[in-house]
């Protein structure tokens, strides 16, 4: 029977999409049809899970984009379903297989990434030892581990294995077609005005930001694709053009500031690897940036009025990139002012160990003081994070967690150079590595502006190319031991 699954996996697949889509048309009663389907979908993935882990994968990632929130009440856990449910089981199958029956490459375990993405584990455990929430920070403790093990560990094995590594953002694009053809409909509806962007992408998405985070994250390496393969004029190379106009169009219309600022980061980067771009380049322009709001925090802030405004009231694109730099009047700016703010003065209380992971929508209230505050300002702990990647590990982990970030982010792009220009006349090689280089950095930029690592549709990306910057850097380690030794 297994055997059977394994071998027509694809058809299978095909016929539980027409099931699901055949009962959400034609059963009235919404519960039923969401049991229906939330049984059927669990029982399809277990069994995929046993019978094929490399199928299992993909189906994670192709399942991410189209996920959406359940609340299990018996066990008081809010899942993404189905591909948190995907990811728990194959931390059990696939932790236990490589640990019984599979040899894991110890080269991936040792690699530079891999051990900061375990140091980075171990200091929020420190973390979630000082907080004060330790449920929820030790819940949060669990979230960071199982996507750690799972997006990075066993994409890294099966990575190495495969031929196929560009097979995460082909699938989550595929994957995207559906929440974004869901979000112009919906938004179509409301005549695609800036104001009512903010919920359109529901419920596969929680709002725009990380609806267009994450098209931003999969575009550079589908526009990187499209250039190099231009003379590969066949229908995969039509189908995969029509996909990155749609995911482009979606993008446009999520109305994310930060992700177009993102994508404007991402060519700039793209123009400079023509000069031979090195990551001391990077670092020197980073620390010059850093250093120059450092000594001017006090003129940026104390120029901030606080005047009431209609939050995201522009109606085209043109004013709506434009209040980015808009300080004084624009209530969403305004806001994430706030919210440093509070994060800042929280790392000041606790600098080395921080309030403890998942803790800042709780605590940053009593950070707050008038002089910032806005009309959108909540004391209620609802929705609230530091809008900052950075800033939040400075509030909830430390000093310490906050330098490993650092690291991270500069020694992925340091790995990432090195690769592209050892493997510059390999084209697949070039696409996959530039794609996932760029796919990061729009992650990085935006981690200036918004937190997201803590959500399963981001975190599959991040950690996913960590993965094949890691499986195609041990490749060229390989080849230069080997080119010494001839």
């Amino acid at each position: 029977m297994i055997k059977w699954i394994n071998n027509n996996i694809h058809y299978l697949g095909i016929t539980i999409i027409i099931v699901i889509t055949c009962l959400f048309f034609f059963i009235e009663d919404i519960d039923s049809v969401k049991n229906i389907v939330i049984v059927l979908t669990m029982g399809i993935i277990s069994i995929i899970v046993i019978s094929n882990k490399r199928n299992a994968i993909y189906a994670i990632i192709i399942l991410a984009p189209v996920s959406i929130p359940l609340y299990i009440e018996l066990l008081s856990l809010k899942l993404s379903f189905p591909s948190e449910f995907l990811t728990l089981l194959l931390i059990i199958t696939a932790g236990t297989t490589l640990l019984i029956s599979e040899k894991f490459d110890k080269k991936i375990v040792f690699h530079p990434i891999a051990i900061i993405l375990l140091l980075d584990i171990l200091l929020t455990v420190i973390a979630a030892s000082f907080s004060e929430m330790a449920l929820i920070s030790f819940k949060r403790v669990l979230l960071k581990t199982s996507y750690i093990t799972v997006y990075f560990f066993v994409f890294s094995h099966w990575n190495s294995k495969s031929k196929n590594k560009n097979a995460l953002y082909f699938l989550y694009a595929i994957g995207l077609i559906y929440p974004i053809y869901s979000t112009l409909v919906r938004h179509g509806e409301q005549n695609f005005s800036v104001a009512s962007s903010f919920i359109m992408s529901e419920p596969y998405y929680s709002d725009h930001t990380i609806y267009g985070a994450c098209l931003a994250f999969v575009l550079p390496f589908l526009i990187t694709w499209i250039i190099f393969k231009r003379k590969e004029k066949n229908r995969w190379y039509f189908g995969v053009a029509g996909l990155t106009i749609l995911i482009i169009v979606g993008e446009i219309l999520s109305y994310s500031r930060a992700s177009w600022i993102s994508l404007f980061g991402v060519i700039l980067f793209a123009f400079l690897l023509r000069f031979r771009l090195r990551i001391n380049h990077l670092l020197i322009a980073t620390s010059i940036c850093a250093l120059t709001i450092g000594l001017n925090y006090e003129a940026i802030f104390t120029s901030i009025q606080q005047k009431e405004t209609n939050i995201h009231t522009e109606e085209n694109i043109s004013d709506h990139l434009g209040s980015v730099t808009n300080l004084q009047t624009d209530a969403s700016n305004l806001e994430r002012i706030n919210r440093w703010v509070c994060a800042i003065r929280m790392f000041n209380e606790k600098p080395f160990t921080g309030f403890g992971p998942g803790t800042y929508q709780f605590e940053y209230g009593k950070f707050q003081s008038v002089n910032y505050m806005t009309r959108i300002s909540t004391h209620d702990g609802k929705k609230g994070n530091a809008h900052s990647e950075y800033l939040t590990y400075l509030s909830e982990y430390g000093i310490f967690a906050f330098l490993v970030f650092l690291l991270l982010v500069f020694y992925s792009i340091h790995i990432g150079l090195k690769c592209y220009y050892y493997f510059k006349e390999d084209i697949n090689k070039k696409i996959l590595i530039l794609g996932s280089i760029c796919g990061l950095i729009t992650f990085f930029i935006h981690g200036l502006f918004n937190t997201f690592i803590d959500s399963e549709k981001m975190a599959i990306l991040v950690y996913g190319s960590f993965s094949i910057l890691v499986v195609i850097d041990i490749e060229r380690r390989k080849l230069i031991v080997s080119e010494k030794k001839k």
